[in-house]
């Protein structure tokens, strides 16, 4: 399921980060040494998951894993905090004129701080009502 809530915690967790020149510095040491680009992604994926999963917050369950393995809440969570991250970089110009690879390690900086805005958005009201995503196209492939 994916919750307007993470995309609201991934908004308010990211923001400071959209006006601070500092992700130029760590976008670039990240370039510089890909080993701690990849550190990044793993570091946000296991922080994700702990807040998603064992905090004591809610009783969140993984419910229908993708491919019986993959947690649907933490790939919604990291996928809208990510998609926040880039849209709004954009629009506010931090990636005007970059390469792509500047562009992607200035945007995983970002993804941090709004990724565990989003897992934290998710979980602190509660479960999210909505639907699940394979409802919704199997909904909409049916014709409902």
């Amino acid at each position: 399921m994916i919750s307007h809530r993470s995309f609201v915690g991934s908004i308010v967790f990211s923001m400071p980060f959209l006006v601070e020149d500092g992700v130029y510095e760590i976008a670039r040491h990240f370039l510089g040494t890909p080993v701690f680009l990849v550190g990044n992604f793993s570091f946000v994926v296991v922080v994700a998951s702990v807040l998603l999963y064992r905090s004591d917050i809610p009783d969140v369950r993984v419910h229908r894993p993708i491919f019986g393995l993959i947690p649907r809440r933490l790939v919604g969570v990291l996928i809208v905090s990510f998609i926040t991250a880039a849209l709004t970089m954009t629009v506010w110009g931090r990636l005007d004129g970059v390469s792509a690879p500047v562009g992607f390690a200035r945007v995983s900086v970002v993804w941090t701080a709004a990724s565990f805005g989003a897992a934290l958005g998710d979980i602190l009201p509660g479960q999210s009502g909505g639907q699940d995503v394979n409802d919704v196209v199997r909904d909409l492939l049916n014709g409902d």
